[in-house]
């Protein structure tokens, strides 16, 4: 009947029909949404009765009578609303994907899956991460896995986008355990960490390690770590804290034992020996102002013992010269004869004194101490190592055995005499554990390693990280080229690791700390 002369509307209308009347004439709305520069009126009862996400935003701004949108366009927002308001919507396949991004906004499930099905008639790379979310989410087997074929044909492409940060954590674990893509243990970490990083926004949570490594606890167990390259675990995993401290300690003895086990191609043996043979050339590491005017061999385990004697350079406490006897613990000083002052015998024990003094002044002649072993990292010497701007050089260390560190071995000078002071600390977890501040040693040119000697020496447990971290000042020095990321000295074993306190260069390749002097617990 008509009310006022006018045709009552709702007269032969149901509840449906009747909500598409009031918003397709704007019948007592309340709300407006500016879409795209157009505005769209509706009910909040009405969407408040259909989405939680709608509900929300209203209670937060409740006194607002005008909503902006920007990321959907007006006639795909207007095909929700009548959703909304009518259950039932008309779109085609190109309208599919904006409508279930706007559904997902929103919240509104029954959309969602009506835009399911109508995309999955025709799965691409376009839509097939949505379809792969909404396959996981409704756990369907048979759909799960047909789009996860179109998804394997361009995964390599999709594993790049955004698109995969829509994937639920088990989608993700799938595609990782999965036999049909070929992905590298490098790939799968950076895909992995920014999965978690976006997840960590879309739930308002700080984006740091310690979430990341709640939300990637269970992904991070289809990662190979000990496959990854070195560098790269140095470099993007070990420096965080996503994994735990053990376990990175064991990925790095893994990675660099499966490293010094495998073997040279005849072609790479042939360069190394060619490289050794080669007059030296000019190296820059890391910062490091290298001018590579001389290079020499570090005597190691193999030559001591196939020669009687190595003729030392001229010590510059003494007007003797020291020569070097071969023996299981690499360069071990025989003292002049005639000097009865420097007569010792050669098992000579270990003075475990009090003090925090170092033998620095002393370079070899202190050197023999009884069941210890010297670990010499390097494969040969180049010279011009600069000490500028007080830059720290530091390297970790992992031992094999529980004992004693008795000293570490520094570079000298190349340039005639010259006068270093250093500030030493060696760290436990990042824990200072021993400091030796202001020691001097005296260097004349061509002595090239000095003995610093720690005394009372420092407890070292076995598989703890262990940092020897050192200031320097003085003149430029030789330093090691060639380096080795694990020593093994008759049963002893160091594994060396970058240190990201290191900021003058010295790194498992090059640097300081040529040599340590350990003895291992009977």
């Amino acid at each position: 009947m008509a009310a006022g002369g006018n045709m009552d509307w709702r007269i032969g209308r149901n509840v449906v029909q009747c909500n598409k009347y009031m918003l397709d004439h704007e019948v007592e709305d309340d709300v407006t949404f500016v879409v795209g520069g157009e505005e769209i009126r509706a009910h909040r009862y009405m969407l408040i009765s259909r989405s939680a996400v709608f509900q929300s935003q209203f209670t937060r701004q409740r006194m607002s009578q005008e909503i902006q949108v920007e990321d959907i366009e007006p006639h795909i927002f207007k095909k929700m609303l009548q959703f909304i308001y009518t259950d039932d919507v008309d779109f085609n396949f190109s309208s599919a994907m904006k409508l279930f991004k706007a559904a997902s906004k929103y919240g509104i499930e029954d959309l969602k899956k009506l835009c399911f099905n109508k995309m999955k008639e025709n799965i691409s790379k376009e839509n097939v991460c949505p379809l792969l979310k909404m396959a996981y989410d409704t756990n369907c087997q048979s759909e799960k896995d047909r789009v996860l074929n179109v998804f394997y044909r361009d995964a390599e492409e999709l594993l790049s986008s955004e698109g995969i940060f829509e994937l639920p954590q088990k989608c993700l674990i799938d595609i990782f355990k999965s036999d049909r893509i070929t992905l590298t243990e490098e790939k799968k970490f950076d895909v992995a960490k920014l999965w978690a990083e976006s997840l960590c926004r879309r739930q308002n949570r700080e984006v740091n390690d310690r979430n990341i490594k709640e939300l990637l606890a269970p992904v991070v167990d289809c990662i190979k770590f000990e496959k990854m390259d070195m560098e790269y675990f140095t470099n993007h995993v070990s420096n965080t804290e996503i994994l735990d401290p053990t376990k990175i300690i064991s990925i790095f003895q893994k990675l660099v034992k499966c490293k010094n086990t495998l073997p040279l191609a005849s072609n790479e043996r042939s360069a190394t020996v060619n490289q050794s043979q080669s007059s030296p050339t000019t190296e820059s590491p890391n910062g490091l102002q290298a001018m590579a005017s001389q290079t020499s061999q570090i005597p190691s385990t193999s030559v001591l013992q196939s020669s009687s004697i190595l003729q030392l350079e001229t010590d510059p406490y003494s007007s003797s010269e020291h020569v070097l006897a071969s023996g299981r613990q690499g360069p071990t000083p025989i003292p002049p004869r005639g000097n009865n002052n420097l007569n010792r015998s050669r098992a000579q024990p270990a003075r475990r004194s009090s003090s925090t003094e170092l033998a620095g002044a002393q370079p070899f002649q202190d050197a023999m101490i009884e069941n210890t072993v010297t670990l010499w990292r390097f494969g040969g010497i180049l010279s011009g190592k600069a000490y500028l701007r007080d830059n720290p050089d530091a390297i970790s260390i992992i031992p094999s055995h529980s004992g004693y560190l008795h000293g570490i071995y520094l570079f000298g000078s190349h340039q005639r005499q010259g006068s270093y002071k250093v500030n030493l600390k060696i760290l436990k977890n990042g824990a200072v554990k021993k400091a030796i501040p202001n020691k001097e040693f005296a260097s004349d040119g061509r002595e090239k390693y000095h003995l610093i000697r720690i005394s009372p020496p420092m407890r070292f447990v076995a598989d703890v990280v262990y940092t020897v971290e050192m200031v320097m000042k003085g003149p430029t020095s030789f330093y090691g080229k060639s380096g080795k990321e694990m020593v093994t000295e008759e049963d002893v074993t160091f594994t060396f690791i970058p240190n990201d306190n290191g900021l003058n260069g010295t790194n498992t390749s090059i640097g300081q700390f040529p040599g340590f002097v350990f003895e291992k617990d009977e």
